[in-house]
Parts: C-alpha cells; sequence; structure tokens
C-alpha cells in the first residue's frame, strides 16, 4: 500500500480561500477517482494550519498510473492553478510512504 501526503501552507490573509480550494480539489478526486479516497485535513500543532490531504493507492504503479491522467486533466490543472495563488510560494511539499 502506498500513501500519497500532499502538504501546503496557506497564505494567511488567503486561509479560509485556501482550504476552500483544497476541499475543491478533494471533492474532484473522490468524484473522479473514488478508489484513492483522498482525505484533507489541517494541522493543528508544528506547522499550524498547514493543509494535508492524504491518497492511497495499492502499488507505486498505480499511483504512477493516476499521476500521468491527472497532470493532463485541464480541469485539475485549472483547480490547482486557483489553489496555487493562494498558497505560500514553495510550500508545496509530497511524501510518499509505503506500508510494512
Amino acid at each position: 500500500m502506498i500513501k500519497r501526503l500532499v502538504s501546503v501552507r496557506p497564505k494567511g490573509a488567503k486561509l479560509l480561500e485556501a482550504r476552500q480550494s483544497m476541499q475543491e480539489m478533494n471533492e474532484w478526486f473522490n468524484k473522479k477517482y473514488p478508489e484513492i479516497a483522498m482525505e484533507t485535513y489541517t494541522e493543528r500543532f508544528g506547522n499550524y494550519l498547514t493543509l494535508h490531504s492524504i491518497s492511497q493507492f495499492e502499488t507505486l504503479a498505480d499511483l504512477e498510473k493516476h499521476m500521468s491522467e491527472v497532470n493532463s486533466d485541464e480541469e485539475f490543472q485549472a483547480l490547482f492553478m486557483k489553489g496555487a495563488d493562494l498558497t505560500v510560494d514553495d510550500s508545496l511539499r509530497v511524501t510518499l510512504m509505503e506500508s510494512l
């Protein structure tokens, strides 16, 4: 099992808009790809209010196939660009984890 954690920090004055944008992406993913079961969270301690989305894949090959499809999807690209203006530059971080 592969889990992908995507983290991003919203710009201070844009917190509510960034949360809404992340939720819209979450809903889009779960509608189009229900098998990945994406969930969205807000960090409460540490990097306070950092937004995280977690999705899961059976294999790394499944993740790669999914990313190839998503990266060529114009609707996703529009959602991504909308959210990019609401976040701190260079704060996007993607972490891949594999179950033991």
